[in-house]
């Protein structure tokens, strides 16, 4: 269950929380079809996460736990392969906690804690196989996401 918060401070804005306890689906807003999974279903340090067609898989599915996104199919993290920097493959990696694998929800958008990227659908092409990065938040529908 999502809870939803208005903080009012000149300008009222949306701040979402993950699903806490229990599994859920990362989908596009603008195709809910399309949801995000590691790669082939591995269960590999390093695998790429990509967008998929919905399937109902454990690859396809997520856990939301200090401060992680976690795979429910291999325990492990989303993460920004080689740090974060924009353009840079999100993978799934071994949880460490620190702010590559930390992600805040924010009106839509899922940040990174330090709110300077969000994963985003490479080159706003939102189809089957699309590469997932990192990159500046400018709030298009390749950023945009919905819990499910």
């Amino acid at each position: 269950e999502t809870f939803d918060v208005r903080i009012t401070s000149g300008k009222e804005k949306s701040f979402y929380r993950f699903p806490q306890r229990r599994q859920f689906v990362i989908a596009s807003e603008s195709n809910e079809n399309l949801v995000l999974g590691v790669k082939g279903a591995d269960k590999n340090q390093g695998t790429k996460i990509l967008l998929w067609t919905a399937n109902g898989q454990n690859n396809q599915k997520w856990t939301y736990e200090g401060g992680m996104i976690k795979s429910v199919n291999s325990g492990l993290a989303i993460d920004v392969k080689g740090g974060a920097k924009e353009g840079s493959p999100l993978i799934q990696w071994q949880p460490h906690g620190k702010d590559n694998q930390q992600r805040i929800w924010d009106n839509r958008l899922i940040k990174l804690k330090s709110g300077s990227l969000v994963i985003d659908i490479k080159g706003g092409t939102i189809q089957q196989e699309a590469e997932v990065v990192a990159w500046k938040p400018h709030g298009n529908e390749n950023q945009r996401w919905k819990i499910k």
